[in-house]
């Protein structure tokens, strides 16, 4: 069962995202409210936490966090690592880019796994909290 290890010290029990779920966002036909559906595919992926981190008001156990009371960064990185390990090949990120100067288009590659996290300094830790 994959580990989410959230860059704010919270941690989960999470799934891979399922096919249906990635066609409904990609539709728009999930219920998709302010933060544009990815509440409900993370909600959907979200087995159980494992350790709140630094939110008071996230719980051990089966019950779902409230996404928009979380750091952006927390839920960005969530969404990241589940494509990560949902896709085949999901830790290979392929995206165009053009460059400003001479407007050439070619494409570009990104590992995943590869990206800098920083962990949230302590301090920020207690400030959360």
């Amino acid at each position: 069962m994959p580990v989410l290890e959230a860059p704010s010290t919270l941690v989960a029990d999470v799934r891979k995202i399922k096919g249906t779920e990635l066609i409904k966002r990609a539709e728009g036909t999930d219920d998709a409210g302010l933060d544009g559906g990815f509440g409900h595919v993370l909600n959907g992926c979200w087995l159980r936490t494992t350790d709140p981190g630094p939110y008071p008001n996230v719980q051990t156990g089966d019950v779902k966090p409230q996404w928009s009371r979380l750091l952006k960064g927390d839920t960005l990185y969530a969404l990241i690592y589940l494509r990560s390990i949902s896709m085949p090949s999901g830790d290979d990120y392929d995206f165009p880019v053009q460059c400003e100067e001479c407007k050439h288009r070619y494409d570009w590659s990104v590992k995943l796994s590869k990206l800098s996290v920083r962990r949230l300094p302590a301090a920020s830790v207690a400030r959360v909290r």
